[in-house]
């Protein structure tokens, strides 16, 4: 099965059962250890990411993101398509943290991105965006 989840609070598993014909877990819930805000500068750089991430296609069809939200790297993050990143960035336990990661990943992502839809764009054309020649 490719089971994607959404879940309402982060949590670490402890143990895992196998009594059962499915797999059951103990898991020890947490939250954030810091909860001072995380600076005004990286949350600007990371909404700066966002708006530049919702202009390519892939990651279109988003709202906007709540900005009174303490989490706000959260919202930020829904666009992305790499769930190992995903998975790191649910483990740290401070916004600023979370802010940091998630700017130094959309450093390098967007580009990225941003050329891979243009080869995309340009494959089934004769390279100058015309219709190809057979």
């Amino acid at each position: 099965m490719d089971i994607l989840a959404r879940g309402w609070r982060r949590f670490d598993v402890v143990e895992l059962s196998g009594e059962k014909a499915y797999l059951q877990a103990e898991v020890s819930f947490f939250d954030d250890d810091d909860s001072t805000p995380a600076p005004a500068e990286l949350r600007d750089q990371a909404l700066a990411y966002h708006a530049a991430i919702s202009g390519l296609a892939s990651c279109q069809g988003r709202g906007a993101p709540d900005l009174d939200d303490p989490q706000l790297s959260f919202q930020l993050a829904q666009a992305l398509p790499d769930l190992d990143f995903l998975h790191a960035l649910l483990a740290r336990r401070s916004e600023t943290g979370r802010l940091k990661e998630l700017n130094r990943y959309l450093a390098e992502y967007i580009p990225r991105q941003s050329r891979i839809e243009r080869v995309k764009h340009l494959a089934p054309t004769n390279g100058f965006g015309g219709p190809a020649a057979f």
